[in-house]
């Protein structure tokens, strides 16, 4: 098996492009805006008296002439703060004036929780109900209240800002393209300094780009985040596997709506194929697909597999022409996890294959 190394669970939304340029509003515009729509960011770890955040202090109350107070003992651990910077920005300008009117998936994540970071020396970073930084086996990722991922950074985490985390039970999380973490094309990484990590993050800030929150820490995900395919006769049936995370479910209302059923341990996998998805399958995807929806909304969910689907999955899945999907908080018969705990709460249904 092998699990996914970026996913699509943005694409569902429909994005209008910049003036004059691609409008989103179809899955076959969806699939040409490619790594647009990928939730894998780069990402840094730091606290928020990092100088290209702004050597930020936290206040602790207002004084008798109405000043802030703030503490400056140096005894106070370093409030821990995680940056989630995407490749790209689609941005949408005013013609006339090149002024940037707004981002694409900024606005996303502000309507869904998240809050602008306006230019200025004094801000809040305001809670995002249920949303959460997660650690995973190699990074962090940054789910919303349903469970979706919109964020996901691969780096080794520093065990004193783990320590940090914990002992705060939250992080300051933000997300913008411009956040001074990623070094620019054509610039060597040593070039690119603070104070040039600094200038770019004062730019998105100042042209809407920014958002921040404070979000729960999660030690660990309290259930499987990753897609993972499985080849013909895993489980002891001979479709090959498509498991997705529960929450791309949950966030539609539950696997139910899409014809899903229980599936017991021991017991028999679903044999009779739903009618509510069709499973399309290229080279390196697989994307569930609602068919009584209209094309522009019928995207349920999906994964992206930079390295590629195997040879063999692919060929069974077009021989057979149908796969064998699971979903749950974890998956199957996943090691070290014992085997009732394993198959709770796990719904299984047979879906038909387009192979694309």
């Amino acid at each position: 098996m092998g699990t996914a190394k970026q996913t699509r669970n943005q694409r569902r939304k429909q994005a209008g492009g910049p003036a004059g340029g691609r409008v989103i509003t179809t899955l076959a515009d969806i699939e040409q805006a490619g790594e647009e729509f990928m939730n894998e960011t780069s990402c840094r770890l730091t606290y928020l008296n990092d100088p290209v955040i702004g050597s930020g202090q936290p206040v602790s109350g207002l004084g008798p002439d109405g000043q802030l107070l703030i503490d400056d003992s140096g005894t106070v651990e370093p409030i821990p703060a995680v940056l989630f910077e995407p490749s790209r920005a689609i941005v949408r300008t005013d013609r006339e004036t090149g002024l940037i009117l707004g981002e694409n998936r900024t606005e996303a994540i502000v309507a869904s929780g998240f809050h602008p970071l306006p230019p200025g020396p004094i801000w809040v970073a305001w809670p995002a109900l249920g949303w959460g930084a997660y650690r995973t086996n190699d990074g962090v990722v940054l789910r919303d209240a349903n469970g979706v991922i919109w964020a996901s950074g691969a780096l080794t985490l520093d065990p004193a800002w783990v320590s940090a985390a914990t002992s705060y039970g939250h992080v300051v999380a933000f997300y913008g393209p411009k956040l001074g973490v990623r070094t620019p094309p054509g610039l060597a990484e040593r070039a690119y300094t603070t104070a040039k990590r600094r200038a770019e993050f004062l730019q998105g800030r100042a042209q809407g780009l920014t958002t921040v929150a404070t979000v729960t820490w999660h030690g660990a995900a309290e259930e499987d985040l990753e897609w993972v395919v499985g080849e013909a006769g895993s489980y002891g049936q001979p479709l090959p596997v498509v498991f997705a995370p529960a929450a791309d479910f949950r966030m539609h209302g539950g696997p139910d709506m899409f014809g899903l059923t229980p599936v017991q341990l021991g017991g028999s996998v679903p044999t009779a194929p739903t009618s509510n998805l069709i499973a399309h399958i290229s080279r390196t995807d697989v994307d569930l697909i609602c068919p009584t929806e209209p094309e522009a909304t019928s995207y349920v969910a999906g994964v992206h597999y930079g390295e590629g689907l195997t040879r063999t999955f692919r060929r069974a899945a077009a021989q057979r022409g149908a796969v064998l999907l699971l979903t749950g908080p974890r998956l199957p018969g996943k090691r070290g996890v014992a085997p009732e705990q394993s198959w709770q709460d796990v719904w299984g249904a047979v879906v038909k294959v387009e192979m694309r």
